[in-house]
């Protein structure tokens, strides 16, 4: 090799050694991991609760999710949000921890951002704590930015106990009729003139007295009446006036008719819930702990149908006819949850409306839910009672929904129907 060239080739070297030299080296273990939100999230609300203890208090900590993380993504939010604390030198405990504080953490979807919501009480003042994760629309469902509404019409009150309520129109005048169920009679009213009229009242022969907390369900639909009570089921009609017959049964009674397939199941006697599911017309006896209320959605992805299940501890479970154990298990929903269907335009939406968890102390709200890939993401935003309701469920037409609250402040039971409006 010339002796010109070498000289090239070790001036050209030389500068690509300085040009490294002069570039400040990068490695992967010196890139920041961008923090994920739920650990963001986490150490936000970790901070704010450390402002309300003192560092070696016991905690308690109970969660809810009301949004649309997936169960791995909360179970990661709330592992994060524990490390997070016991950082912060407190001690996480399990109930009974006689001097553990209480902090109540729920995760709830809004429009287009997730909100943490912490309740705690130190010195007998309760505080609540919030952190606010903004998304972008990217990861938002489509759905959840234009929400749905939903609504309420007052449709009868009293001072008596409402179990059930249920509207028919009447095929000659058009016009509407009621019935509702009371612990011991039924009470049937026709509209004249904008005003409810009482037509007849048939008194229920009831074997047995009924427990403190009945339930109970009464079906109005072309004329036709069916009542189920803990062991006492009636069918018959009403028209001008009622003509029922009523037998004792303790066998599998209909819980709803909302159900395209019929549910037989049995109101438990002396309770008020129900026990021993079975889908009429097959041999499907799905593994369903007891349970308040019942519903079930068509899935058009998967072209069968679906049915969740409040059970009395506090989870509402979901089954398929495929699997006679749940597929998916929701919490921090209320006891008593329904379908309705929604017409936004060419689309008919099918939404599960579900209570607030609570006692009967507390007002509740009741909010609509759809379910995609069988998780269950909130579309309207919580609409509000003046007291716990008491029973939740679909009309015939399954386009609206009946709902009974007792109303804490004037203790009389209100009636009310729920409709579904589209957002635009």
């Amino acid at each position: 090799m010339p002796a010109a060239r070498r000289v090239l080739l070790l001036i050209l070297a030389l500068l690509l050694l300085l040009l490294f030299l002069a570039v400040p080296s990068v490695s992967l273990a010196q890139v920041p991991a961008s923090p994920s939100p739920l650990a963001d999230a986490a150490r936000q609300l970790a901070a704010k609760i450390a402002t309300t203890f003192q560092p070696g208090d016991a905690l308690v900590l109970t969660h809810r999710n009301l949004s649309s993380l997936t169960a791995p993504e909360f179970a990661s939010f709330r592992s994060a949000l524990e490390n997070e604390l016991i950082g912060e030198r407190f001690a996480i405990c399990d109930e009974p921890c006689p001097r553990g504080h209480l902090v109540r953490v729920t995760l709830s979807n809004r429009a287009s951002d997730l909100l943490w919501v912490a309740e705690v009480s130190s010195c007998g003042i309760p505080t609540t704590l919030m952190v606010v994760v903004p998304r972008s629309a990217a990861d938002v469902p489509p759905r959840l930015l234009t929400p749905l509404l939903l609504k309420k019409e007052l449709l009868w009150e009293q001072v008596g106990q409402i179990l059930d309520l249920a509207i028919d129109m009447d095929p000659g005048s058009k016009a509407p009729r009621l019935v509702v169920l009371e612990p011991t009679q039924l009470v049937f009213c026709r509209k004249d003139s904008e005003q409810w009229k009482l037509a007849d009242v048939y008194r229920l022969p009831l074997g047995r007295p009924l427990p403190r907390d009945p339930a109970g369900r009464v079906r109005f639909q072309d004329g036709l009446i069916e009542i189920s009570l803990p062991g006492l089921d009636c069918d018959g009609i009403a028209v001008q006036t009622i003509k029922v017959q009523c037998e004792q049964d303790t066998s599998l009674g209909w819980i709803s008719h909302s159900f395209p397939p019929p549910l037989r199941s049995r109101l438990v006697p002396g309770r008020n819930h129900y026990e021993a599911i079975l889908l009429a017309g097959s041999e499907i006896n799905w593994k369903v702990p007891p349970f308040y209320s019942a519903a079930s959605i068509e899935d058009e992805d998967r072209g069968d149908t679906i049915w969740l299940f409040g059970s009395t501890d506090n989870l509402v479970r979901l089954y398929t006819e495929k699997n006679t154990d749940p597929e998916t298990v929701f919490s921090g929903w209320g006891s008593d949850l329904t379908t309705v269907s929604a017409d936004c335009g060419t689309e008919s939406r099918q939404l599960l409306l579900v209570s607030q968890p609570g006692d009967w102390t507390e007002a509740d709200s009741v909010r609509a839910f759809e379910l995609q890939n069988q998780q269950a993401v909130p579309v309207s935003m919580p609409l509000e009672f003046p007291g716990p309701v008491t029973a939740l469920r679909t009309d015939a037409d399954r386009g609206t929904a009946v709902a009974v609250a007792r109303n804490l402040k004037t203790g009389r039971y209100e009636a009310y129907r729920l409709t579904i409006s589209c957002g635009k």
